[in-house]
């Protein structure tokens, strides 16, 4: 929610840009981005698009948007987390983005779920219930 997100794009040395995109005065979708100077470059982040589930136009208009704006920042790449059976899968694939090789990924990162709650939740287990983006990282 808004509270959430506003908490979560004031981390202590982030330097987030939040795009809007709104029709008819009404919001209907986010995208979040950064550049980092990382890895021996310099990387742009999308760090989360966020839009209207059945308004995939607002969600390219975002993306298109990040994008435009990372290169203006003099990024080098621009990189995103979207899991295979991601609701945005589609519009990031319209916008040039492809699954980085494992032998060019700068790191090797491990997911993992734990429940808090007794008896876990057998969901949890399965990973085509899970939504992961840059926004979910602390190191971002």
């Amino acid at each position: 929610d808004r509270r959430y997100l506003e908490w979560r794009l004031k981390r202590p040395g982030g330097r987030y840009k939040v795009h809007e995109f709104r029709r008819g005065g009404v919001l209907r979708g986010i995208a979040v981005t950064t550049v980092q100077d990382k890895h021996g470059g310099r990387v742009g982040y999308v760090m989360e698009v966020l839009h209207v589930p059945d308004d995939h136009r607002a969600g390219e208009i975002l993306l298109g948007a990040a994008l435009d704006d990372l290169v203006a920042s003099g990024a080098d790449v621009a990189l995103a987390w979207c899991l295979e059976h991601s609701p945005n899968r589609t519009t990031y694939r319209r916008l040039g983005f492809r699954s980085l090789p494992e032998s060019v990924r700068p790191i090797e990162l491990h997911f993992g779920v734990r429940a808090l709650d007794a008896p876990p939740d057998a969901a949890l287990g399965n990973r085509r219930n899970w939504y992961l983006s840059y926004l979910d990282s602390d190191t971002v």
